[in-house]
């Protein structure tokens, strides 16, 4: 008897502890497709990072002709206190600060990353500028991860309204 419902009490411990967490589904298998591709790119994006170095790995996140600009994909960058470390499309914000950057809705966004990248990584949901659709206002679904316990980096997918 006291076996299950110990088996029970901990497995109410992991899913609120949030051990259970995966990526949030899109719609329909496409956008779990998409939120797939999403993870892998950031997570390739991390270990050439961890490989290569910050300095080499933010030239090439950096360059909007390079290896981690792939169609709607871009890898973004920042340090801990939200500095834009790279955003190859829109390459004048690297080396502002944007902690305090809001979305529309009053979001923000980037303290929310930078939240989700310090417990391992996550995903963000919030509204920001599609560069593929004329700089039209969109939701975005974001994951991002710690490089190290100074920088994090991400990539997001815009999700149809």
């Amino acid at each position: 008897m006291l076996v299950p419902v110990l088996c029970c009490i901990l497995a109410g411990a992991l899913f609120f502890a949030g051990c259970t967490d995966r990526p949030e589904p899109g719609a329909g298998s496409s956008g779990d497709a998409e939120t797939a591709r999403l993870v892998a790119f950031v997570h390739e994006a991390q270990e050439y990072a961890r490989r290569e170095g910050q300095e080499t790995a933010l030239a090439s996140f950096n360059d909007p002709n390079g290896s981690f600009v792939r169609g709607d994909l871009y890898i973004f960058a920042y340090d801990d206190e939200g500095t834009t470390l790279a955003l190859p499309l829109q390459p004048g914000l690297v080396g502002t600060s944007r902690w305090d950057t809001q979305d529309p809705d009053g979001v923000f966004f980037i303290r929310e990353l930078a939240l989700a990248a310090r417990n391992g990584s996550g995903f963000v949901r919030y509204r920001y500028v599609n560069p593929g659709q004329h700089s039209q206002i969109q939701e975005k679904l974001s994951y991002v991860v710690p490089v190290d316990d100074t920088w994090w980096l991400g990539s997001g997918i815009y999700q149809e309204d």
